[in-house]
């Protein structure tokens, strides 16, 4: 009966409607965005396909999901959860969206299978990877046992010109109360338009703090420089924004960020002495906290300098950092009490000397608490020449601030003495990464991650005994960045992509408290710390919205996390009708530019297209045709 019913016309179809929801369908042409028409098109395509109809729908902005979690028969429940929806700030990953829509039909039951893709069909969504996605999507299609028919049904029109604040640039470091912050934002024009008075504004924790206004031609990109001094502590929200076109999406730019009162650091100098600039720290105690009272300006660090005899697991509470340098070795506790303090955040940074058991180093403090990323292996550089730190360009947070030559070449200063050293790798620990080396290719610094805190290793002392290092002008701005990079490392990331997980840590005293997250649609959401060894946490992984998240801690300022997506979509140029007819083509789908057009496309395909016209002439002719006969034979016999 079923097939009798294809037949007649009246088999039940089970439709799966892809439609892309990211953030460039809310661009507006003639007073409507394409996500509006978008919805009206597929109520619309929904009454075409019939009463009876099974139906879901993937929107395909950011990670595709599903509105529904089982199919319905009720256009009204699937048009009312489209019209509650608005498009995401997140790109279109329609190729994961088609293939989940394919595979919600295998559990779907009418005979009739559809999977209606409806886009703005963006240029940027079809690049060179893009071949290989339609051949995945269509070879599924193919080979699914229920064989989909794939529609693409484009809506909306071409919208000429936007502006987006596309990227924000700054210090990924811990900042410091009353210190300079420079903020640089790149602004885009997409379009023909040429802007001769664009405001872009600088908002800090919601309060406009800074605006600028360029001039933006055609298709051009501007870069905005702002600086801001932070006067309070904490945790902290910049935005930048340009006053331009309605795609308000990628209109502002967002980035949380930390500034720290100060930051306790513990340097521990395995040599001391009563000249200048001979004890062991002495420039590097210097180069942390170069402002003295009085000059205006203040210090982020605030360096502690003790002798190796003086530490003890007492002084390691309260600090952020602690240095050793040049310090022989430590007893077994002491290291213990390292290990621990580097496990729950803390950062330590090993300076080598002339001092130091490198049996010891590379035995318990390599091998048995894992915490160093080099072995050291031989002195080197007495006899055999000079060497210097190899030009290069740095990756790492702490160092990408010399890859701009203006700021001081680390490959200015000349090593005369150095330890030659080799990545440690450990079974079951994060691998070392080098982030420096030498002219020869050997480490100069690496960096181990252990626990939530990390380790920085040096191959050369912090003095000026083995080289000029500590006199070259870099070394201040080095040094900062070191203790600064080690503080950051302890703070999970607060500027995520959507789907990362927000996470934030606090004192094992906290554990069983609860708190409230704001998400960026106004909901609140009630969370609770977990206690963990020697601290606590808090999570949340429902972050596909983007925007702000804000932790709300009373009496303390809130929190700050910044879900940004990318701006690709910004660039609105759409396929054209023929690009668009070769790429359905490539996936074995049809286009349909209206409900009608889909119909027609619905009925040709389950019946064949109507002939009842053509056979009725042939009726006709052959009715006519056997009159004449007739007559003929008549004719005949008389």
């Amino acid at each position: 009966f079923t097939k009798f019913n294809q037949l007649l016309g009246e088999a039940k179809s089970s439709v799966v409607v892809v439609m892309d929801d990211s953030y460039s369908m809310a661009a507006v042409t003639a007073g409507q965005s394409a996500y509006e028409e978008a919805q009206e098109a597929v109520s619309e395509l929904l009454d075409a396909a019939g009463r009876g109809t099974e139906i879901n729908v993937v929107m395909a902005g950011g990670d595709p999901r599903p509105v529904l979690d089982n199919a319905a028969y009720d256009n009204v429940l699937v048009n009312r959860e489209i019209e509650e929806r608005s498009p995401v700030q997140g790109v279109s990953r329609w190729s994961s969206a088609l293939e989940q829509g394919i595979g919600m039909l295998a559990d779907m039951t009418q005979p009739v299978r559809d999977v209606i893709w409806v886009s703005d069909f963006q240029k940027v969504n079809f690049k060179e990877t893009a071949g290989t996605s339609m051949n995945r999507v269509a070879a599924m299609a193919e080979e699914s046992a229920v064989q989909p028919r794939l529609v693409l049904f484009p809506v909306g029109d071409l919208v000429e010109n936007n502006v987006a604040v596309t990227e924000l640039k700054h210090s990924k470091l811990l900042q410091g109360v009353g210190q300079d912050f420079p903020i640089r934002a790149t602004v885009r024009n997409f379009g023909d338009k040429e802007w001769t008075s664009l405001e872009v504004i600088l908002r800090v924790d919601g309060e406009e703090a800074s605006t600028q206004r360029l001039q933006l031609k055609s298709r051009e990109e501007v870069t905005v420089h702002f600086d801001h001094v932070f006067e309070k502590a904490g945790s902290h929200l910049i935005e930048v924004m340009a006053d331009a076109d309605e795609l308000e999406a990628d209109n502002i730019h967002r980035a949380s960020l930390s500034v720290s009162e100060r930051l306790d650091v513990l340097l521990v100098s395995g040599e001391s002495s009563n000249e200048i600039l001979k004890s062991e720290t002495d420039y590097l105690e210097m180069a942390l906290a170069p402002y003295r009272a009085g000059s205006g300006k203040k210090n982020l660090v605030s360096a502690t300098t003790i002798s190796s005899h003086q530490f003890n697991p007492a002084q390691i509470g309260g600090k952020h950092i602690i240095v050793l340098a040049n310090v022989i070795q430590l007893s077994g506790d002491l290291a213990v009490a390292l290990q621990k303090f580097v496990e729950n955040g803390g950062g330590l940074i090993v300076f080598p000397g002339s001092r130091i058991q490198v049996d010891w180093y590379n035995k318990v403090m390599g091998l048995e608490l894992q915490l160093l990323p080099l072995k050291i292996e031989s002195l080197e550089g007495e006899d055999t020449g000079t060497t210097r730190v190899a030009a290069q360009r740095y990756d790492n947070p702490a160092l990408d601030f010399f890859n701009d030559e203006r700021n001081g070449k680390l490959s200015d200063a000349l090593i005369r003495i150095w330890y030659k050293t080799s990545p440690l790798e450990l079974n079951g620990q994060n691998s070392p990464s080098v982030l420096a080396q030498f002219e020869g290719g050997q480490p100069f610094l690496a960096e181990r991650k252990y626990g939530r805190g990390k380790v920085l290793q040096f191959s050369v002392p912090c003095d000026a005994d083995w080289s000029n290092l500590p006199m070259r002008p870099f070394y201040l701005p080095l040094m900062q960045r070191m203790v600064a990079y080690l503080a950051s490392a302890s703070t999970p990331p607060r500027n995520l992509k959507p789907g990362e997980m927000i996470s934030a840590h606090f004192p094992a005293r906290e554990a069983g408290r609860e708190m409230i997250l704001e998400t960026p649609t106004g909901d609140e959401v009630g969370l609770q710390i977990t206690g963990g060894e020697g601290s606590s946490v808090v999570e949340y992984d429902q972050t596909l919205d983007a925007g702000v998240y804000k932790l709300k801690i009373e009496p303390s300022p809130p929190l700050y996390f910044v879900v940004q997506p990318s701006y690709e979509e910004s660039d609105l140029q759409r396929l054209t009708d023929e690009e668009l007819d070769g790429y359905a083509e490539r996936l074995g789908a049809a286009v349909v530019r209206s409900a009608g057009e889909f119909q027609t496309l619905d009925r040709d395909q389950r019946f064949g297209r109507e002939i009842w016209e053509q056979l009725l002439w042939i009726i006709l002719f052959l009715l006519f045709a056997e009159l004449l006969l007739q007559q003929w034979i008549g004719r005949t016999k008389v």
